[in-house]
């Protein structure tokens, strides 16, 4: 103790009793205890004690060393508060009387702060925490509704976490308290996308986060098979009948051989010696490269000319099997005739093996022009390799159809092909010719009118230009259909007509081409002049005769000589000239000869009377 008041002897206290209990305990290790004791009630020489005043109470951390103390009044309990947990604390009490005199110290008394920890329900969901809310010290020191042992709620702060509660929610919590998290949640079928991009999925949890692991699928182009490709939530949209109408520039299936007017280098064929294996849509005979099992290099097949004069697009299709594993294929395009080409397509390795397919190719590139031509070319040094065509189309979309011909003569057909490019039934109801000059055209294979295309189906109708009088024709095709966008579908046609006027060949003696006269042994000088006129470039055969009392004779190139007979001078195009030939006459004997020179537009080895043009002067020869 710091003091002992020993003024008044008289203050005695006899035993102290002192009572330490836990009181409460309001903060975090922190408590409060109670000292209680039993009053004295006499002095020291047993003589009533009456002037007590109070008590003042000494404590501290050391036995002896009090470095605390509180006046506690006239009572017999006090409360000390603000003790620490865990430590050990040292308590004496004094008393004093009404003077102020302090007795000696009561016997010390020493007592260790043991806390007491309480666990409670805070969010009120009828689960206690498990973890300390508090601590305190002395018995029933805990909050009303606590309990010294720890609960099993994880999260006392949240009324919705507890053990009782389901862990179905993707959250990344433990709301069941049971050290999994989201092992409730179940992994549901999602489905995304519409139409043709529609597409199932699962809903997941990952770390807390709800992944929807559906794809939809890519849109594609609308086409008419009852699906939405394009994924707009519409079917088929503009997927009626639809009418097609294109030009037929092409059209071969090499039924009889590959034909003169193709091109070829290498082993195209149509044999097929080392007989490959081809099915259907190939029916023989079919063009077919490197089939004779042999190692050819290159091979190439080159179509004649094209016309694709008023095509705004072309396209080209054909049946196609390759076998080819190294090597190259190519489909190249030309524009003028051949002199120059640009590589259009490449195929695939193996494409259309083993099953042929159907190619389509644009080859617009060779639109607007006269003078087009395709090559097929194949590269390969394999015997076992080949790549084999057939049905080769080549079409294109016509802005207008051009003919030409002289008058009342018929011009080549053009093929028009009709198609259904839609999904439902397309009926041709009516196809003629319309304008001032619809007397011009003429529909000479018609295989369309009154028909009924089915999707992807298609049929073919000619046209042939015959003018009736010279100068320029126009008219329109008009095909009527159920093609609800094109009911009225026109082409225009055109084409001059132009009249005919016949080859005028003429033949001159002496440069004279009237009646002559020459004495016997004079030369006679011939001249044969042409103008073709409707006939430029025409081959045809050329006669030069000479005719004397009924025997013929005709002019030997050779031997510059007349022999007798029948035979053509020449036989080459009509072209205009002033003079062909200058021919020799003399040494012949007198009389009247008849010189001719003709030419025949149709070339066969004998004079036509229907073709045949002709110029007569005659020739005396006298003494």
């Amino acid at each position: 103790m710091s003091k002992t008041y020993t003024k008044h002897k008289r203050v005695y206290f006899g035993f102290i009793f002192f009572l330490i209990s836990l009181f409460s305990a309001s903060v975090l290790f922190a408590t409060n205890i109670t000292l209680s004791w039993t009053p004295p009630t006499t002095n020291a020489d047993g003589t009533p004690l009456r002037d007590l005043a109070g008590y003042r109470v000494y404590y501290g951390l050391i036995s002896g060393n009090y470095t605390q103390s509180n006046d506690a009044g006239n009572v017999t309990s006090y409360t000390i508060t603000d003790l620490s947990a865990g430590s050990s604390y040292y308590f004496a009490i004094t008393a004093y009387d009404t003077s102020g005199n302090q007795s000696i110290a009561s016997n010390e008394i020493s007592t260790t702060i043991t806390a007491i920890s309480y666990y409670c329900d805070k969010d009120n969901d009828g689960y206690i925490s498990s973890s300390t809310d508090g601590t305190c010290t002395g018995t029933g020191c805990q909050p009303a509704g606590c309990q010294t042992t720890a609960g099993n709620d994880c999260n006392d702060n949240n009324a919705i976490i507890n053990p009782g509660a389901p862990d179905t929610i993707c959250n990344g919590t433990d709301d069941n308290c049971n050290g999994q998290v989201d092992e409730g949640f179940v992994p549901s079928t999602t489905i995304c996308g519409v139409g043709a991009c529609s597409s199932t999925g699962t809903q997941q949890c990952t770390s807390g986060q709800l992944i929807n692991t559906c794809n939809p699928y890519t849109p594609t182009a609308e086409v008419c098979d009852g699906s939405d490709n394009n994924c707009n939530g519409q079917v088929d949209e503009g997927c009626t009948s639809a009418i097609s109408v294109s030009k037929v520039l092409l059209s071969e299936d090499f039924s009889g051989g590959i034909p003169n007017t193709w091109e070829k280098a290498g082993n195209w064929n149509t044999d097929n010696p080392c007989e490959k294996t081809i099915s259907s849509p190939f029916v023989a005979p079919f063009a077919i490269a490197d089939s004779s099992c042999t190692m050819t290099g290159t091979d190439e097949l080159i179509t004649p000319v094209l016309d694709t004069t008023s095509c705004n697009s072309v396209e080209l299709a054909f049946s196609n099997q390759r076998h080819l594993i190294n090597g190259n294929v190519e489909i190249n395009i030309s524009d003028d005739g051949g002199s120059n080409w640009t590589n259009t397509v490449n195929m695939p390795l193996r494409d259309g093996y083993p099953d042929p397919n159907w190619k389509t190719i644009d080859i617009s590139d060779a639109a607007d022009t006269d003078n087009a031509k395709i090559r097929f070319s194949y590269t390969g040094n394999s015997t076992n390799e080949f790549w084999a065509l057939d049905n080769v189309w080549v079409t294109c979309q016509p802005t207008q159809l051009e003919f030409s011909s002289t008058i009342m003569e018929p011009s080549s057909k053009q093929t028009i092909l009709i198609s259904n490019t839609g999904v439902q039934e397309l009926s041709i109801n009516a196809i003629s010719v319309i304008g001032a000059d619809a007397g011009s055209f003429t529909l000479n294979t018609n295989s369309c009118t009154n028909q009924t295309l089915q999707p992807a189906e298609s049929c073919m109708l000619d046209i042939v230009f015959q003018p009736a009088a010279e100068g320029s024709k126009s008219a329109d095709l008009l095909i009527n259909s159920n093609d609800p966008n094109t009911p009225a579908f026109t082409i225009p046609l055109t084409g001059p007509g132009t009249d005919i006027i016949n080859p005028a060949p003429e033949i001159k003696v002496n440069g004279s081409d009237d009646f002559i006269k020459l004495r016997k042994g004079k030369t006679a000088e011939i001249e044969l002049q042409l103008n073709p006129e409707s006939y430029e470039g025409i081959d045809a055969e050329w006669w030069v005769l000479l005719e004397r009392k009924n025997n013929w004779y005709y002019y030997d190139t050779l031997s510059e000589r007349w022999r007798l007979g029948i035979l053509q001078y020449d036989q080459k195009p009509l072209v205009n000239t002033v003079s062909v030939e200058t021919l020799k006459m003399k040494g012949l004997p007198k009389g009247l000869y008849n010189l001719y020179f003709g030419v025949d537009t149709n070339k066969n080895g004998s004079i036509d009377p229907e073709t045949y043009y002709y110029d007569v002067m005659s020739v005396k020869i006298k003494k």
